[in-house]
């Protein structure tokens, strides 16, 4: 004998990066919050600036509802002048580290 309750949905993960928000022109030094917000997420979330190349670079991991994080621009002596376009943040989630 066995019983079964109703069928139910199980809810998705998201997160979702709201600033930068693109179209930016940032400078060595300049400090601006990288903002995001996560939904049915717990633990950890990992920051990361994405190349116009595709390569990646670690910024932070920080807890999933934090939300914000200030970041200083810093500089990349291994990318050419030409390819300084096109950077993305990316928040990745949830993380162990």
């Amino acid at each position: 004998m066995f019983g079964e309750g109703p069928e139910f949905t199980l809810a998705a993960p998201t997160i979702t990066v709201t600033a930068p928000t693109g179209g930016q022109h940032l400078s060595h030094g300049d400090t601006r919050n990288i903002e995001w917000s996560a939904t049915h997420l717990d633990g950890r979330v990992r920051l990361d600036l994405i190349h116009a190349d595709g390569r990646v670079t670690w910024i932070n991991t920080v807890g999933a509802h934090d939300g914000s994080r200030p970041w200083t621009v810093g500089r990349f002596h291994d990318t050419p002048d030409a390819s300084r376009d096109g950077f993305k943040i990316r928040a990745l989630g949830p993380v162990t580290q």
